[in-house]
């Protein structure tokens, strides 16, 4: 999927955005530096990616099903420290530190 800015007929998005809210959000969008705020492109190294793979399925699978149960109510947020700390047994903090690890790298090229 694409992200970015692509031409479109101006017709178009004065139906999709219905309100004024909605139209001057898209004025304020249009008239930003995006290269300021997007994420560069980063790369794990070989030995990093093969690790981070293993703990981004076991995070990402669990995510997804905890979500949905804090959402539709079968979990209380009262569990909430429960679910973070079994993020951290996961590994998130790895993950993280690959991806830190990465923009370094970026910033130095």
């Amino acid at each position: 999927s694409y992200n970015g800015i692509m031409v479109q007929d101006e017709r178009y998005i004065e139906q999709y955005y219905p309100t004024t809210q909605q139209k001057e959000a898209q004025k304020i969008w249009a008239e930003s530096n995006m290269k300021k705020h997007i994420l560069p492109q980063i790369y794990l190294k070989t030995e990093e990616n093969e690790d981070n793979s293993n703990i981004m399925a076991n995070i990402k699978t669990y995510v997804d099903e905890m979500s949905a149960k804090f959402v539709n109510g079968s979990e209380s947020f009262e569990n909430y420290e429960a679910f973070l700390k079994q993020l951290k047994d996961f590994g998130i903090e790895t993950a993280i530190g690959y991806r830190q690890s990465a923009y370094e790298r970026y910033k130095t090229r």
